[in-house]
């Protein structure tokens, strides 16, 4: 009988201190998956990560207060100190993870911005040279070629690569790579399409999944359709990991 009551002494001073430690160490320990393999743009790995972290700290907190409620001694003043740092992590948790998964988003979507902007002066100056955007493909003989048959980015159409020494209509690599494709679409640029009276370049935005078919919802006598950019523009009024495509549209005067 007392080996039993020694065990759930043990373990009732032991629990609330491995919880925090455990809390921590799923949250990061996600968080550097995820920034190896570029799973930011997703927040279901994140929520459940923050999930599991919240969880074992209000294990940890339950396990002191049922610690303090005991009679045992020396091991009430330790378990009103896990009892503070499971509460002090998990209001930690609760009221900043969720700030510093908007921060990562916000990071990246001016990033990609920024890209776009360059991007468009090297597209508006081989239009100054040549009289002509650059031209655009879909599938292998697009920049975006080298990716297998199921990533969404093969089917969207980007800048057309050269073959056999071709030269006409090809901007000259390299393309700069759209961050919040998924790890698995590494190395893929944006989305690009023109027509006679401009170009549009797009990213799959912080929910990694394209909402616009630009040959579809662009082509036509109008350089774009103001209700389609409208609709599936990413904008993060509506949350930073909300759904929308990064878009940026030029058109020619």
């Amino acid at each position: 009988m007392n080996t039993g009551n020694n065990a759930i002494h043990r373990l009732s001073i032991s629990v609330p201190w491995v919880t925090p430690i455990a809390a921590v160490f799923v949250f990061m320990g996600y968080d550097a998956i995820a920034r190896h393999y570029r799973l930011h743009g997703s927040s279901d790995g994140y929520r459940l990560a923050f999930n599991a972290a919240l969880l074992l700290l209000i294990v940890g907190g339950v396990t002191s207060i049922c610690s303090i409620a005991d009679e045992w001694g020396r091991s009430r003043s330790l378990s009103i100190a896990a009892l503070v740092v499971n509460t002090l992590l998990f209001l930690l948790f609760f009221t900043c993870v969720p700030s510093y998964f908007e921060a990562i988003s916000r990071v990246k979507v001016a990033r990609v911005r920024n890209e776009m902007r360059q991007l468009s002066q090297s597209i508006n100056q081989y239009y100054k040279e040549n009289g002509a955007y650059p031209a655009w493909a879909i599938g292998k003989d697009s920049a975006n070629g080298f990716l297998n048959d199921r990533e969404t980015a093969l089917g969207m159409p980007t800048f057309k690569v050269s073959s056999n020494g071709e030269k006409s209509g090809i901007l000259s690599p390299p393309y700069p790579e759209d961050i919040l494709l998924p790890y698995s679409a590494k190395g893929a640029t944006f989305c690009y399409y023109a027509n006679a009276r401009g170009y549009v370049l797009i990213s799959c935005g912080p929910d990694r999944d394209y909402d616009m078919d630009p040959v579809q919802d662009l082509s036509g006598e109008g350089a774009v359709r103001d209700e389609a950019l409208v609709a599936k523009s990413y904008d993060a009024t509506n949350g930073t990991l909300s759904s929308g495509d990064v878009i940026m549209v030029v058109v020619k005067r």
